[in-house]
């Protein structure tokens, strides 16, 4: 069993998929192994607090897919299609 901690910023939250109701923040809870890996990547809504490291490869694994993840360059705006105010308007 793995253990989180409910670091939500909403607050109380509903775990449905464990049937659990009104988790106030701060609050830690169990989660079966085979559904931890779920709760591992939901870092602004759930804290590890006992988290087995098979738990933990197996969302290393899942997000990297087996191929290294390149970052993408965001384009500056083609300001030469942007249409310029005119006198009187």
């Amino acid at each position: 069993m793995a253990k989180f901690k409910n670091v939500s910023p909403l607050g109380a939250l509903d775990i449905d998929v464990l049937g659990l109701r009104g988790v106030k923040s701060g609050e830690e809870f169990e989660v079966p192994d085979e559904l931890a890996s779920m709760f591992v990547g939901q870092v602004g809504t759930f804290e590890g607090v006992e988290v087995p490291p098979a738990v933990v490869a197996e969302w290393d694994a899942y997000m990297s897919d087996g191929e290294a993840v390149e970052p993408v360059a965001i384009a500056e705006p083609d300001q030469s299609k942007t249409r310029k105010k005119g006198a009187g308007e």
